[in-house]
């Protein structure tokens, strides 16, 4: 994504500065086009973490995995808003100090996989029941993002790495809060 950004970037410069009014008209349209390409993005990123959690959940409570748990847009829009509002909970912590961020991404970490395991919450109640699956193992919960947060700098250095940590993380989260919220797997 930054790859394409950046490389266009170099065009839009170029064209900017030239000089004649057709081509500030382009490169308007080229920033929109950007802005556009961006946004859609950031949608397919979100869909595709959205499937991860939803791949984990039925793996872990079937045992079966198939290629199309991962292309399914069923039952997705309700995980991307959680996804996405829990991100930008814990991002803001983090903005605003670094105490706040840590509070956030303790309990709002876990929103999620919590939406993988039971779709059928609301948003709101979605928050509440990370807030529960945080609070109720204190420790293990600690013991778990600091596994998750090794296994990121482990895996982080290698291409191999990078490709597997996502899907680990996924199914890491929604075994935890399976267990926490005494379902089976």
């Amino acid at each position: 994504m930054f790859a394409v950004l950046a490389g266009s970037g170099a065009s839009i410069d170029a064209l900017a500065n030239s000089g004649s009014g057709s081509d500030a008209a382009l490169t308007g349209g080229l920033i929109a086009v950007m802005v556009l390409a961006f946004i859609a993005m950031f949608l397919v990123l979100i869909w595709a973490v959205s499937t991860w959690y939803k791949a984990a959940n039925k793996q872990v409570d079937t045992g079966t995995l198939e290629i199309m748990d991962f292309l399914s847009f069923k039952n997705v829009a309700g995980l991307m808003a959680v996804y996405v509002l829990s991100t930008l909970v814990i991002t803001l912590g983090f903005i605003l100090l670094v105490i706040p961020g840590l509070f956030a991404a303790f309990f709002f970490t876990w929103m999620p996989a919590v939406k993988a395991v039971r779709p059928e919450l609301s948003v709101g109640e979605t928050f509440g029941a990370s807030i529960e699956v945080a609070k109720k193992n204190v420790g293990v919960t600690i013991l778990v993002a600091v596994l998750i947060s090794v296994l990121y700098a482990v895996l982080s250095f290698t291409l191999v790495g990078m490709l597997v940590f996502p899907a680990l993380n996924t199914l890491i989260l929604v075994l935890f809060v399976r267990r926490t919220l005494g379902l089976r797997g």
